[in-house]
């Protein structure tokens, strides 16, 4: 794989995305990195709160997450932090009617609905995998 923005190698996750897209890996094999990788979770001043930065993605509200600050788009007045959350943390911390969106508007980018996400949710349940 090359490297992302002429930059860096693409983590494990960015790599597990471009593969699932060309159909080199299942979905299963990106989703169980998913839970293993370490993720950027923007948050954002809102009405004097800091909360974490939930978008529209495919008519849902989604939780974004990024692999890497150079994945952030441009997101105008906002100015987010960032702290650094595991995928099984994410999925876990999730409100049921929530998905998850990673890097989204770049080129390795996915999202996960709300009804996947909580079926996911509880397929790692099942594996043991807790918070």
């Amino acid at each position: 794989m090359t490297e992302v923005n002429g930059t860096r190698p693409p983590t494990v996750l960015e790599a597990a995305i471009q593969a699932h897209a060309e159909g080199d890996i299942e979905a299963e094999a990106l989703l169980w990195v998913l839970a293993s990788s370490v993720l950027l979770l923007p948050e954002v001043e809102a009405d004097g709160e800091t909360v974490a930065l939930v978008i529209e993605e495919d008519g849902g509200d989604c939780l974004a997450l990024f692999t890497d600050v150079d994945q952030v788009p441009d997101l105008g007045e906002f100015e987010p932090a960032f702290d650094e959350i595991s995928g099984v943390e994410a999925l876990f911390s999730l409100p049921d009617d929530t998905g998850i969106a990673v890097n989204p508007g770049s080129e390795a980018s996915f999202s996960i609905d709300a009804q996947n996400a909580t079926m996911l949710r509880d397929h790692l349940a099942d594996h043991g995998l807790r918070v």
